[in-house]
């Protein structure tokens, strides 16, 4: 279980670290590629302790992949609001159409 749970931890503290997108995606790669290397027979260092409770229990390998991937989904784009003509293209139609529109309100207020 207290490897599990390492596991588990280690990789959701890459995605919700405050480093680079590029840097936390090259370290999930990593986890990946590592996590191949266990189940391929020849475990880095990192996971050679593994190797054990993946066997004893047996572990399946597209489940660590799946952790992994989840995680992968929580590091985010670099999002950014758009500039208020953008904006304007998605609340026209709707206000023409005499429908209430979301956002309305921070649109006049911005102005």
């Amino acid at each position: 279980m207290f490897l599990i749970y390492s596991f588990c931890r280690q990789v959701d503290d890459i995605a919700d670290s405050d480093g680079p997108r590029p840097e936390r995606l090259a370290a999930l790669q990593q986890w990946r590629e590592d996590i191949d290397a266990l189940y391929q027979g020849h475990p880095p260092a990192r996971v050679v302790d593994y190797a054990a409770t993946v066997k004893k229990f047996d572990l399946k390998r597209e489940d660590f992949l799946a952790v992994i991937d989840g995680m992968e989904m929580d590091v985010p784009q670099d999002i950014r609001a758009p500039d208020l003509a953008t904006l304007d293209l998605y609340l026209r139609p709707r206000r023409e159409r005499g429908r209430a529109v979301v956002g309305a309100g921070f649109r006049a207020a911005v102005r």
